[in-house]
């Protein structure tokens, strides 16, 4: 044990300093569960497995490089639900799920994907303007699409931005991801 004169003197904080303290404590860790809680559940979601509905047929894609390939396909015609919960469970299985969440993938002829050319003014409010847009820059209504957008390009100068548009018709989504969760997939997204 150390003898009393070895150890320093340490003088209590202020009050003031204590509350400060702990409110500091407290706040960061509000912040940090919000984080954990919106920030995971995006994470979660770039994780889940990509998975294709081609014909009859489930297919589990992965991306290498700047592309998606086939890792794996399974037949379902014939079987019943049952064996369609099975094979989405084998096949999520070879991609280490457990969870059955998945990322849903159409094919290109699925989808319109376009650049369109904006006011850079728009970019503050850009998910509204391209839907109150929609009809004038796809044959499509808002309300008949699904649409995901991304800025490609920005131009000062110019005062545009260059914004890529992918759209896909409602009913076909829909439908996918009721027969993805008719068979036991989490859908956590689509591309």
């Amino acid at each position: 044990m150390a003898s009393p004169a070895a150890m320093p003197l340490r003088t209590p904080k202020p009050e003031w300093q204590r509350r400060l303290s702990r409110g500091w404590r407290w706040w960061t860790g509000e912040l940090a569960a919000v984080g954990r809680d919106r920030l995971g559940h995006m994470v979660q979601a770039a994780r889940a497995p990509l998975v294709s509905l081609q014909d009859e047929a489930l297919v589990l894609l992965e991306r290498r490089e700047n592309r998606l390939e086939e890792s794996a396909r399974l037949q379902m015609e014939g079987l019943d639900l049952e064996g369609q919960r099975k094979a989405l469970a084998e096949l999520l299985s070879r991609a280490g799920e457990e969870s059955r969440r998945v990322r849903l993938v159409l094919a290109r002829e699925e989808a319109l994907l376009r650049r369109v050319s904006l006011p850079l003014a728009t970019e503050e409010n850009l998910g509204d303007v391209l839907g109150f847009e929609m009809d004038r820059l796809t044959p499509f209504a808002a309300d008949d699409v699904y649409f995901g957008h991304r800025v490609a390009e920005r131009d000062g100068v110019a005062e545009k931005i260059q914004v890529d548009l992918a759209v896909a018709r409602r009913e076909l989504v829909d439908a996918r991801i009721a027969k993805l969760a008719e068979i036991g997939a989490v859908v956590h997204g689509v591309m």
